[in-house]
C-alpha cells in the first residue's frame, strides 16, 4: 500500500518534495492557503485524518497558523514533519519546539533539514538531508519513506543541533549575500563560509546541540549549498540589504532578532560574523563599513 502523504504549503519546497515522493510511489494530497494553488483542493478535514505523514512546508512565520488549522484533524499515529528553518519571533522556538508544544506528547514528530534546494530537486538532482527526531522509530519511518528517492537522508537524534544548524545556516547565507553584493571575490567569500562553519561549531552547544552536527547535511553541507546558490532567498535578501531597500522576509532575516535574544550578551562579541550580519540586517549599520572591518579580521 502506498504511503499517504499530506503536504501543507505548496511553495517551492512543498512542490519539490511532493514531486520527489510521488516519483517514489507515494500517494500525495496537498493543501495551500492561497486559493487556486492546488487544483481540485480538498479541505483539511478531508485529507489530514487519513495521512500517514503530514509535512508542514511553510515558512516559520506561517507555522502557528498552519498548526492551528490542522491540529484538530491529525491522527495520533501520523508522523508530523516540518521543514522550516526559522525561529518564532516572540518565543524563539524552533519549528520542532512548536510541534512538541502544540501536539500531543505521544505524537510522532520530526524535522527534515539539509541541502535540498527546491529548484534542484524539481530538476531531478540529488538532495542531502537529515531526519531528526528524539524517537528512533520515527527516524526509521522517514528514512524508509525517502529511500527510493533522490533525496538522501541520514537520521539524527540531535534535534536541537539540526534545528539550530538550519537557523544559523540561513543567517550566514545572509552574510554571504551581503559579501556578494559588496563584490567580495570567491576567495573572500570562501573564507567567510569556513569562518561561519567554525562559529556554528561553537554556537550549537550553546543552543543545546552537538558540535559534530555542524559538519553534517544540515550544517556545513547546507550552508555551502545555500550560500553559493543562485536560487537562495537569503543570499538575495543579503545583497538587497546593502542598499537598505525594503526586503521580503526570509528565514535568516526573521530569525536574527530572536536568535540574538537566545544568545547571552556576554557571548555575542565572540561571534564576529554573526554580530556583523546582525549589525547590518537589524541595526541598519553600513554594510560596507561593517564588512570592510570584518574582512580584516578573517
Amino acid at each position: 500500500m502506498k504511503p499517504r502523504i499530506v503536504m501543507v504549503g505548496m511553495g517551492e519546497i512543498g512542490q519539490a518534495l511532493s514531486a520527489v515522493l510521488k516519483a517514489a510511489h507515494a500517494d500525495i494530497s496537498a493543501w495551500d492557503i492561497c486559493p487556486g494553488k492546488v487544483s481540485g483542493q480538498k479541505s483539511l478535514f478531508e485529507i489530514v485524518p487519513r495521512a500517514d505523514y503530514l509535512f508542514f512546508c511553510v515558512p516559520s512565520w506561517c507555522m502557528p497558523a498552519a498548526l492551528t488549522s490542522t491540529t484538530p484533524f491529525i491522527h495520533k499515529n501520523t508522523v508530523v514533519i516540518t521543514v522550516s528553518k526559522g525561529l518564532q519571533q516572540e518565543t524563539g522556538e524552533t519549528a520542532y519546539d512548536l510541534l512538541a508544544r502544540t501536539l500531543h506528547e505521544r505524537q510522532p514528530i520530526a524535522l527534515v533539514s539539509g541541502a535540498m534546494l527546491a529548484e534542484e530537486l524539481l530538476g531531478g538532482l540529488p538532495g542531502f538531508g537529515v531526519a531528526a527526531s528524539t524517537r528512533a522509530e520515527v527516524r526509521a519511518r522517514i528514512l524508509d519513506l525517502f529511500k527510493r528517492s533522490h533525496v538522501h537522508l541520514e537520521g539524527s537524534n540531535d534535534v536541537r543541533g539540526v534545528s539550530f544548524a538550519g537557523v544559523l545556516k540561513n543567517v550566514y547565507a545572509l552574510g554571504l549575500g551581503i559579501a556578494h553584493g559588496l563584490k567580495w571575490g570567491g576567495n573572500a567569500r570562501a573564507k567567510f563560509a569556513i569562518s561561519a562553519v567554525h562559529e556554528m561549531e561553537r554556537l550549537l552547544p550553546i543552543f543545546g546541540g552537538k558540535r559534530q552536527t555542524t559538519y553534517g547535511n544540515s550544517g556545513a553541507v547546507d550552508l555551502v549549498a545555500t550560500g553559493y546558490s543562485p536560487f537562495s532567498k537569503n543570499v538575495e535578501v543579503g545583497a538587497m540589504l546593502i542598499k537598505k531597500r525594503k526586503t521580503p522576509p526570509s528565514e535568516g532575516l526573521v530569525s536574527l532578532t530572536p536568535l540574538m535574544k537566545l544568545l547571552p550578551k556576554r557571548e555575542q562579541g565572540q561571534f564576529k560574523l554573526l554580530s556583523a550580519v546582525h549589525r547590518v540586517a537589524i541595526k541598519g549599520e553600513s554594510a560596507r563599513e561593517v564588512f570592510d572591518s570584518l574582512l580584516k579580521q578573517l
